[in-house]
C-alpha cells in the first residue's frame, strides 16, 4: 500500500505500448495489488461461490483468448449479491485505494470514503475516485459476531461517497477491515481510538491477532500521512510490550525500523531507539536467540522477526550476540553457519558492528560468499556484505558502466537507483537527485519508479519537518508516563 497510496500511483489496468512500459507496469506492487484485490472478491462472495466461478470460466474459455471481462462476467453469474464487473473496473481500472472514515452516530455508524493520498504536498486536484467496497466487521457485542455490508460507490464520481451502519446493539467500538481481508484503511474518530488503545493496554484477547495488526497499520499510515495525529498511533503501540503474535509485529516492527531510519540524525532519535527497545525487550528476553525445531513456523519466524527489530534498536545484548557469534564464525573455517532463522541477523548486524577486526570479518565473509554454491546463503552473505560501515562499495561515477552492462530495460536495474534516492531525506539530496536524474534522463524500465522516488523524498522531508517535534513531545511526556522504562 505505501507505493500506491502516492499520487503517482497508477491502476492495474493500463494499455502498454513498449518493452519498457510491460518491465514498468508489472512491478511488484501491481502482483501484489491484484492478489489483495482478487482475495478480496473471493471474501466478499464466499469460497465455494469463487471457486464455482473460477471452475466455469476455465471451462469455458479453455484453448482460448480472453479478457479481464469474460472473467468478471462469469464471477458476476456465480454471485448475484454484486456486479463483479463494475467492482473490479473500480479496482483495476482506478490508482490507489479508498480510506474509510468512521463516526459513531447514536447507535448507528456514519461511514464515509475517499482516496487516499500520503503525500499532501504533490496532491494533484481533486481526487474523485469512489470504489464498492465490502465491509467486514465486529463489534464489542460478541453475540452479533462478524456482520458484513456492501459500500457502494458514487455513481456520479463525486469526492465523498457516505453511508449509515446500523448495528442491532449499541455498541462502545466498531472494528471495520475484520480479518484484514479488505484493500482499504480505516480511520477512526480520536475518541475511538482512545477506546481501542485503552481495550489493548488491558487485554489483547477480544480483538484476534490480525485485527491487532491491522489496527496498528492504518494508524501508523495514517499517522505518517499527517491524518491524525502521531500522538494517537505513538499511544496505541504502547500496548505492544504485552503483544506475543507474529502479526502485530510483522506490523510494528517495519514502522519501528522506517521511524528509526527517518529520526536518525535528528535529536528525537535517540530516545525514539530507548522506546523501540522498551516495547521489545520483554519478547526478546522471552524468545532469545535458541531455535527449537519443535515450535511453530509462526513462533520461529517472530523469533526473526524481534531479533532483527532488537538489533537495529540498538538492544545492547542482541547487538553483543550477533557480534560475537559471527566472529566465532568467520575466525573458524569450519565452524558451522548459525541456524538459518537467525542466520540474517547475525550476519547484518555481527558485520555492521564496529570492532578492531571489523575490515578482517569482512575480508572472511567476503571469500565464504565467492566459493559458496547455495544460492540462498550466498543472498544471505550479499545483504550481510553491503551492511558493513566502513566500506564504499558504489561510486556515483560507475552509474554509465552499470548501465551498459545491464541496460535499462532490466527491471531490477531500472528501479535500482530509484530504490537509493528513496532514502533520502532532506532538500540538498533531494536536488543531488533531480540533477542526478537530468543528467541521466534515459529511465528506461525505472520511469515510474524515478517519479516515485522523488515524492518518497518530498514525503520523508514533509515528514522530519511535521513529526520530529510531536515524536520528542509525546516520548517526553506521555511516553515516560506510559512507559516507565523510557524516563528511569
Amino acid at each position: 500500500m505505501k507505493e500506491d497510496c502516492k499520487p503517482s500511483a497508477r491502476a492495474i489496468a493500463t494499455d502498454v505500448e513498449t518493452p519498457d512500459e510491460i518491465s514498468e507496469r508489472f512491478d511488484r506492487m501491481s502482483y501484489q495489488k491484484a492478489a489483495a484485490v482478487i482475495n478480496m472478491l473471493e471474501s466478499a462472495m464466499g469460497e465455494s461461490r469463487f471457486v464455482s466461478g473460477i471452475r466455469n470460466y476455465l471451462e469455458r474459455y479453455q484453448f482460448r483468448n480472453v479478457e479481464s471481462r469474460e472473467l468478471f462476467e462469469i464471477l458476476r453469474l456465480a454471485d448475484g449479491a454484486v456486479d463483479v464487473v463494475e467492482f473490479m473496473d473500480r479496482w483495476t481500472k482506478q490508482p490507489g485505494f479508498p480510506l474509510v472514515n468512521v463516526r459513531q452516530d447514536g447507535a448507528a455508524f456514519r461511514l464515509s470514503q475517499e482516496r487516499f493520498v500520503a503525500n499532501k504536498q504533490r496532491e494533484k486536484g481533486d481526487f474523485t475516485q469512489t470504489w464498492i467496497i465490502p465491509l467486514k466487521y465486529v463489534t464489542d457485542d460478541k453475540s452479533e459476531g462478524v456482520q458484513f455490508e456492501w459500500f457502494p460507490a458514487n455513481s456520479s464520481r463525486g469526492k465523498y461517497e457516505q453511508m449509515r451502519l446500523s448495528v442491532q446493539r449499541p455498541a462502545r467500538w466498531i472494528k471495520l477491515n475484520h480479518g484484514s481481508v479488505g484493500y482499504y484503511i480505516v480511520n477512526y474518530t480520536e475518541d475511538a481510538w482512545a477506546r481501542f488503545d485503552d481495550l489493548l493496554s488491558r487485554d489483547t484477547r477480544p480483538l484476534d491477532a490480525i485485527d491487532r495488526a491491522d489496527l496498528l497499520h492504518d494508524a501508523f499510515l495514517l499517522a505518517d500521512a499527517t491524518d491524525m495525529c502521531y500522538c494517537v498511533a505513538m499511544n496505541l503501540s504502547t500496548y505492544l510490550r504485552h503483544e506475543t503474535a507474529l502479526q502485530p509485529w510483522t506490523v510494528a516492527s517495519r514502522w519501528l525500523v522506517q521511524t528509526s531510519r527517518l529520526l536518525h540524525g535528528t535529536y528525537a532519535y535517540a530516545r525514539f531507539q530507548r522506546y523501540a527497545r522498551a516495547l521489545i525487550d520483554g519478547i526478546y528476553r522471552r524468545l532469545g536467540w535458541d531455535v527449537d525445531s519443535s515450535e511453530s513456523f509462526a513462533s520461529r519466524e517472530l523469533r526473526a522477526i524481534i531479533l532483527h527489530a532488537a538489533c537495529g534498536a540498538a538492544h545492547e545484548h542482541c547487538l553483543a550476540f550477533a557480534s560475537n557469534s559471527l566472529r566465532a564464525f568467520a575466525s573458524n573455517d569450519n565452524a558451522e553457519p548459525p541456524h538459518p532463522d537467525v542466520r540474517s541477523v547475525v550476519y547484518s548486524f555481527g558485520i555492521a558492528a564496529r570492532s578492531d577486526d571489523a575490515e578482517a570479518t569482512f575480508d572472511k565473509l567476503w571469500r565464504r560468499f565467492l566459493r559458496e554454491s547455495d544460492v540462498h546463503e550466498r543472498e544471505r552473505l550479499m545483504i550481510a556484505l553491503a551492511s558493513v560501515r566502513n566500506v564504499t562499495v558504489l561510486r556515483r561515477s560507475r552509474w554509465d558502466d552499470l548501465v551498459r552492462k545491464y541496460t535499462l530495460s532490466d527491471y531490477t536495474m531500472g528501479n535500482a537507483i530509484a530504490a537509493i534516492v528513496s532514502l533520502f531525506k532532506d532538500e540538498a539530496r533531494l536536488r543531488e537527485a533531480l540533477q542526478f536524474f537530468d543528467k541521466h534522463p534515459e529511465a528506461g524500465a525505472g520511469a515510474s519508479a524515478r517519479i516515485s522516488a522523488i515524492e518518497e523524498v518530498e514525503f520523508n522531508i514533509n515528514w522530519l519537518r511535521v513529526n520530529v517535534r510531536r515524536i520528542d513531545q509525546w516520548l517526553r511526556v506521555s511516553g515516560c508516563d506510559r512507559v516507565a522504562a523510557l524516563c528511569s
